[in-house]
Protein backbone atom coordinates (compact mmCIF):
# COMPACT_ATOMS: atom_id res chain seq x y z
CA UNK A 1 0.00 0.00 0.00
CA UNK A 2 1.32 3.56 -0.47
CA UNK A 3 -1.04 5.10 1.73
CA UNK A 4 -2.88 4.27 5.49
CA UNK A 5 -5.82 5.69 6.01
CA UNK A 6 -6.45 6.70 9.86
CA UNK A 7 -9.43 8.44 12.00
CA UNK A 8 -7.35 11.42 11.70
CA UNK A 9 -5.48 11.48 8.18
CA UNK A 10 -4.19 9.50 5.83
CA UNK A 11 -0.48 8.61 6.20
CA UNK A 12 2.34 8.00 3.47
CA UNK A 13 5.85 7.56 2.83
CA UNK A 14 7.50 9.92 -0.28
CA UNK A 15 11.08 10.42 -0.76
CA UNK A 16 12.55 13.83 -1.78
CA UNK A 17 11.11 13.92 -5.05
CA UNK A 18 7.49 13.14 -4.27
CA UNK A 19 7.38 9.78 -5.59
CA UNK A 20 5.29 7.33 -3.18
CA UNK A 21 6.56 4.30 -1.49
CA UNK A 22 5.08 1.18 -0.64
CA UNK A 23 4.60 -0.34 3.20
CA UNK A 24 2.89 -2.56 5.04
CA UNK A 25 0.28 -2.30 8.16
CA UNK A 26 0.56 -5.03 10.85
CA UNK A 27 -1.61 -5.17 13.70
CA UNK A 28 0.39 -5.33 17.12
CA UNK A 29 0.43 -9.12 18.32
CA UNK A 30 1.16 -7.56 21.68
CA UNK A 31 -1.24 -4.87 22.42
CA UNK A 32 -0.39 -2.89 24.97
CA UNK A 33 -2.20 -4.02 28.20
CA UNK A 34 -5.19 -2.23 29.69
CA UNK A 35 -4.27 0.95 31.49
CA UNK A 36 -6.23 3.66 34.02
CA UNK A 37 -7.02 7.18 32.78
CA UNK A 38 -6.12 8.96 36.08
CA UNK A 39 -4.60 5.99 37.85
CA UNK A 40 -4.36 6.49 41.52
CA UNK A 41 -7.28 8.83 41.77
CA UNK A 42 -11.09 8.41 42.66
CA UNK A 43 -11.54 8.79 38.79
CA UNK A 44 -9.65 5.60 37.38
CA UNK A 45 -10.88 4.17 34.33
CA UNK A 46 -10.07 1.39 32.80
CA UNK A 47 -9.42 1.59 28.60
CA UNK A 48 -7.37 -0.28 26.33
CA UNK A 49 -7.51 0.00 22.44
CA UNK A 50 -7.06 -2.65 19.59
CA UNK A 51 -5.67 -0.08 17.35
CA UNK A 52 -2.52 -0.60 17.45
CA UNK A 53 -0.11 -1.14 14.58
CA UNK A 54 3.14 -1.44 12.84
CA UNK A 55 4.21 0.36 9.72
CA UNK A 56 6.55 -1.21 7.94
CA UNK A 57 8.71 -0.08 5.44
CA UNK A 58 11.25 -2.60 3.41
CA UNK A 59 14.70 -0.89 2.88
CA UNK A 60 15.57 -3.10 0.01
CA UNK A 61 13.34 -0.68 -2.13
CA UNK A 62 15.77 2.41 -0.75
CA UNK A 63 18.50 4.42 -1.61
CA UNK A 64 21.10 4.76 0.99
CA UNK A 65 21.88 8.35 1.84
CA UNK A 66 18.55 9.65 0.16
CA UNK A 67 16.07 11.41 2.34
CA UNK A 68 12.71 9.90 3.06
CA UNK A 69 9.19 10.92 4.96
CA UNK A 70 6.49 9.73 6.35
CA UNK A 71 4.08 11.82 6.91
CA UNK A 72 0.17 12.08 8.49
CA UNK A 73 -1.93 14.71 6.60
CA UNK A 74 -4.87 16.96 7.09
CA UNK A 75 -3.83 16.70 10.75
CA UNK A 76 -2.35 19.15 13.54
CA UNK A 77 0.23 17.15 14.85
CA UNK A 78 2.09 17.84 18.41
CA UNK A 79 5.71 16.67 20.34
CA UNK A 80 3.59 13.45 22.28
CA UNK A 81 6.56 11.95 24.26
CA UNK A 82 10.20 10.81 23.93
CA UNK A 83 11.75 7.97 26.06
CA UNK A 84 15.10 6.15 25.46
CA UNK A 85 15.80 5.93 22.23
CA UNK A 86 12.07 7.05 20.77
CA UNK A 87 9.63 9.89 20.05
CA UNK A 88 6.34 10.41 19.01
CA UNK A 89 3.90 12.82 17.86
CA UNK A 90 0.20 13.33 19.13
CA UNK A 91 -2.96 14.62 17.25
CA UNK A 92 -6.39 14.78 18.07
CA UNK A 93 -9.07 15.51 15.86
CA UNK A 94 -12.60 13.63 14.28
CA UNK A 95 -12.93 12.90 17.88
CA UNK A 96 -9.72 10.68 18.03
CA UNK A 97 -6.16 10.30 19.80
CA UNK A 98 -3.83 9.27 17.50
CA UNK A 99 -0.14 8.95 17.92
CA UNK A 100 3.16 7.84 15.63
CA UNK A 101 6.22 6.81 16.97
CA UNK A 102 9.07 6.28 15.82
CA UNK A 103 12.13 4.34 16.83
CA UNK A 104 16.39 6.30 16.48
CA UNK A 105 19.01 3.98 16.36
CA UNK A 106 21.48 6.65 17.24
CA UNK A 107 19.58 8.93 19.79
CA UNK A 108 22.27 8.38 22.73
CA UNK A 109 25.01 8.63 19.93
CA UNK A 110 26.81 12.38 19.91
CA UNK A 111 29.40 11.51 17.17
CA UNK A 112 27.74 11.41 13.85
CA UNK A 113 30.37 9.29 12.44
CA UNK A 114 29.29 6.64 14.57
CA UNK A 115 25.80 6.45 13.69
CA UNK A 116 24.52 3.38 12.32
CA UNK A 117 21.33 1.94 10.44
CA UNK A 118 18.86 5.00 9.95
CA UNK A 119 18.91 8.23 10.94
CA UNK A 120 15.30 10.28 11.84
CA UNK A 121 13.79 13.01 12.77
CA UNK A 122 10.87 14.55 13.14
CA UNK A 123 9.42 17.43 11.45
CA UNK A 124 9.05 21.18 13.28
CA UNK A 125 5.48 20.71 12.76
CA UNK A 126 5.03 16.68 14.21
CA UNK A 127 3.49 15.97 10.99
CA UNK A 128 5.60 13.48 10.21
CA UNK A 129 9.65 11.77 10.33
CA UNK A 130 12.26 12.60 7.78
CA UNK A 131 14.96 9.49 7.54
CA UNK A 132 17.65 8.41 5.40
CA UNK A 133 19.45 4.69 5.29
CA UNK A 134 23.20 4.78 6.89
CA UNK A 135 25.06 1.15 6.58
CA UNK A 136 24.46 -2.41 8.51
CA UNK A 137 20.57 -1.17 8.15
CA UNK A 138 17.60 -3.57 9.12
CA UNK A 139 15.49 -5.31 6.53
CA UNK A 140 12.72 -2.93 7.44
CA UNK A 141 12.08 0.27 8.95
CA UNK A 142 9.03 0.71 11.57
CA UNK A 143 6.91 3.12 12.92
CA UNK A 144 4.24 2.21 15.38
CA UNK A 145 0.79 3.85 15.30
CA UNK A 146 -1.76 3.90 17.59
CA UNK A 147 -5.24 5.76 18.23
CA UNK A 148 -8.49 5.37 20.48
CA UNK A 149 -11.62 7.24 20.08
CA UNK A 150 -12.71 9.96 22.91
CA UNK A 151 -15.37 9.60 25.09
CA UNK A 152 -19.05 11.10 22.53
CA UNK A 153 -20.81 9.80 26.52
CA UNK A 154 -18.70 10.22 28.98
CA UNK A 155 -18.90 7.66 31.78
CA UNK A 156 -20.44 8.72 34.97
CA UNK A 157 -17.60 8.23 37.01
CA UNK A 158 -15.72 11.28 34.36
CA UNK A 159 -19.01 13.77 34.66
CA UNK A 160 -16.70 15.96 36.74
CA UNK A 161 -13.40 15.99 35.03
CA UNK A 162 -12.70 19.13 32.88
CA UNK A 163 -12.32 18.08 29.02
CA UNK A 164 -9.28 19.71 28.83
CA UNK A 165 -7.67 17.20 32.09
CA UNK A 166 -9.41 14.16 29.97
CA UNK A 167 -8.54 14.86 26.65
CA UNK A 168 -4.38 15.33 28.45
CA UNK A 169 -4.98 11.50 30.42
CA UNK A 170 -5.64 9.98 26.60
CA UNK A 171 -2.71 11.82 25.02
CA UNK A 172 -0.97 10.61 28.05
CA UNK A 173 -2.26 7.30 27.17
CA UNK A 174 -1.96 6.80 23.49
CA UNK A 175 1.75 8.26 23.40
CA UNK A 176 2.81 6.09 25.86
CA UNK A 177 1.83 3.02 23.00
CA UNK A 178 4.16 4.71 21.02
CA UNK A 179 7.10 5.16 22.69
Amino acid sequence: MTEFLTPCGKITIQDETGKHFHFSIRKRENLFPKQYLFYGTDYAYPIQTQDEYELCIPTEFLQTGKNYRLQIHDCACAFGGSDENTYCNYSFKNNYHLSIGAYNPNDMKFDKTKFRKYSISPFSDWSGYRFFLLDDYPDEIIFRIAWTAHFTERPALLRFVEEEALKQEFESYITCLTT
